[in-house]
């Protein structure tokens, strides 16, 4: 009897002890953190034993950290994201624009970079218990977010035609690539980045209806030039010139009556 009784006592510790399970999922490794400090080594995507709580109230916890690519926005628009009365777009030259650059990046691949990163960010805190997390986004806004804007925009405004921009966009993504690459090498940024894409680019609503102007002030030049020079070909194409202008003010019906009198040769009068 009293071994029976011994037995339930054990199988209930044993039940009363059973540890926690948590999971990693797929596109995150993870480290132990303990009541002393991280555990060894990282730990791949699958379930995990982080133990139970102990009497003290401490407990080991697990801080996940993301580890595919991330593409990250950065927009540069009339209205800042923080203050609405500020001007947050690009000049180049003279033309103001709009303009999105997208950067990818990911966490190292090396271990002793990737630790370095749990010891240098603090995780937030997810919906499940003894879990959180590092997501390539804070990283990125801790620690390049503010560099790699001004880079964006002193790499753009370096140029004086936006169109140049737009023509050459693969050559002005390798550049803005390499900018980032050398801004986080030279501050630190525990992250690789694969590349930056411009996008989106747009020249402010005012240069358009000058460039619509400027067409249209050519296009009129243009038509003047080719009268002149079928003028200069052929001097009674003035004549033929003229009498077509009284047929279209005689068809216009704007006015209920008028009379023209021509001065060449012969005379003409065209009246209603």
């Amino acid at each position: 009897m009293k071994r029976s009784l011994l037995i339930v006592a054990v199988v209930g510790l044993l039940i009363g002890c059973t540890n926690d399970f948590r999971n990693i999922p797929a596109g995150f490794v993870a480290k132990k953190l303990t009541p002393s400090g991280w555990d060894k080594g990282i730990l791949e995507a699958g379930q995990v034993d982080i133990g139970t709580k102990n009497s003290d109230g401490t407990y080991t916890s697990l801080v996940l950290l993301e580890a595919t690519a991330v593409t990250i926005k950065e927009s540069f628009q009339q209205a800042n994201a923080n203050n609405a009365n500020e001007d947050d777009r690009i000049i180049i030259g003279k033309t103001p624009v709009t303009v999105d650059a997208y950067i990818r990046m990911a966490i190292p691949q090396e271990p002793e970079r990737r630790n370095a990163l749990f010891a240098q960010i603090t995780p937030a805190p997810t919906k499940e218990e003894r879990i959180s997390a590092i997501t390539v986004d804070k990283v990125y806004t801790q620690f390049a977010k503010m560099d790699i804007r001004s880079g964006i925009r002193a790499t753009l405004q370096t140029e004086d035609d936006v169109y140049k921009v737009i023509k050459n966009l693969g050559t002005f993504n390798d550049r803005l690539g390499a900018m980032a690459k050398k801004v986080f090498e030279n501050t630190g940024v525990p992250l690789d980045v694969q590349n930056i894409t411009l996008s989106n680019i747009k020249v402010d609503a005012s240069v358009w209806d000058a460039e619509n102007k400027k067409a249209a002030a050519l296009a009129q030049v243009e038509a003047i030039n080719k009268v002149g020079a079928a003028l200069q070909a052929n001097p009674d194409y003035k004549v033929i010139k003229k009498y077509d202008t009284y047929e279209k003010i005689a068809e216009s019906g704007k006015v209920s009556s008028f009379t023209i009198i021509d001065g060449a040769p012969g005379g003409i009068v065209i009246g209603k």
